[in-house]
């Protein structure tokens, strides 16, 4: 019968790590998020490709091929708020669900642990 409380305390832990964890993870990400959006403004860059038509030309020359239009990079560099609001969300959703598991989960383990003096 020993055996069977040390397994259920194993399992226990086990959930307490892995929620614990995730928590943490969540509130990582939630911080990383505040802290690129808001803190520091990092923005996010991109390239737009804009096509620009060529002048017509009534008949090419056999040796060279027609272009149809030529295109020219521009970077853009703006602040993604959108990208940040959806991490923010997801990080404080892993945070909400997993915090009060693993409290739970630690209050569980701190009381089996003072009833069985293992």
């Amino acid at each position: 019968m020993a055996y069977l409380r040390f397994l259920f305390l194993l399992a226990l832990v086990v959930l307490f790590v892995g929620t614990s964890f995730s928590a943490i993870f969540g509130g990582g990400k939630l911080l990383t998020a505040v802290f690129k959006a808001y803190v520091l403004k990092v923005e996010t860059c991109r390239y737009d490709y804009i096509s620009k038509p060529l002048p017509v030309v009534e008949r090419p020359a056999p040796a060279e091929p027609a272009l149809v239009g030529q295109e020219e990079n521009k970077e853009i560099c703006k602040i993604d708020y959108n990208d940040a609001k959806r991490d923010i969300a997801e990080g404080l959703a892993m945070m909400i669900i997993t915090a009060p598991i693993a409290f739970l989960l630690f209050r569980k383990i701190k009381e089996y642990l003072r009833e069985n003096q293992i």
